[in-house]
């Protein structure tokens, strides 16, 4: 989807950067929904001021076009006695645009399947690593003839194995809720062809079990 975004970010306002890229604080709400976030972006400024700030601060390239550590300071400062809304922001920070050029919006979806370290009667769709000689294979001479080596866990769901190869990379759970981090290896050098249009191309309009 394409959607018409402004791209911003925030100085403070004593900060005497070029004029001429300030916008008026009430443009945000005609792109964004700036007042209705409003309350998690506090939250994060809160995280950041306690936690990573001023760890890097003083290193990053941009310091200190976006402000001194002791205006960060006091404005963080300022998140723990004062009134954190809308006025707030537009009190304590500039707003400069960046773009007003139409762009993509692209979201990026990480699966979560259920594995075991184990091959059970449950647990039993491998999860395989990268090996060269599985490469122009059709999957299901793969599934047949891996190799035990190549196993990295075992997964109870060949649907959602499906998804998290189609993503290439995930988040592996445990039976005791504990998470692992599966990572993209290596591909068989096909062309990816997406079911959407393989469903379409068939006129088929539902989804079957």
């Amino acid at each position: 989807m394409i959607f018409r975004i402004l791209i911003f970010f925030l100085v403070f306002c004593g900060k005497d950067l070029q004029s001429k890229s300030s916008i008026n604080p009430s443009k945000l709400i005609e792109y964004n929904s700036v007042e209705g976030d409003i309350n998690k972006f506090f939250k994060s400024l809160k995280k950041v001021c306690d936690k990573k700030l001023f760890n890097s601060l003083q290193r990053h390239s941009s310091y200190p076009s976006l402000g001194t550590t002791n205006q960060w300071k006091t404005v963080c400062n300022k998140t723990k006695t004062k009134n954190l809304n809308w006025s707030f922001l537009t009190q304590n920070f500039r707003f400069y645009e960046l773009s007003d050029k139409a762009g993509i919006l692209t979201g990026y979806y990480e699966p979560e399947i259920m594995v075991s370290f184990d091959k059970t009667k449950t647990f039993n769709v491998p999860i395989l690593k990268y090996n060269k000689n599985y490469d122009m294979l059709e999957r299901k001479k793969i599934e047949s003839n891996f190799k035990m080596e190549d196993v990295l866990l075992w997964t109870n769901n060949k649907i959602d194995l499906f998804f998290l190869q189609i993503q290439g990379s995930g988040i592996g759970t445990l039976e005791n809720k504990k998470q692992i981090k599966i990572n993209y290896g290596g591909n068989n050098k096909k062309k990816y062809s997406s079911i959407g249009k393989f469903l379409k191309k068939k006129k088929t309009n539902r989804w079957r079990n």
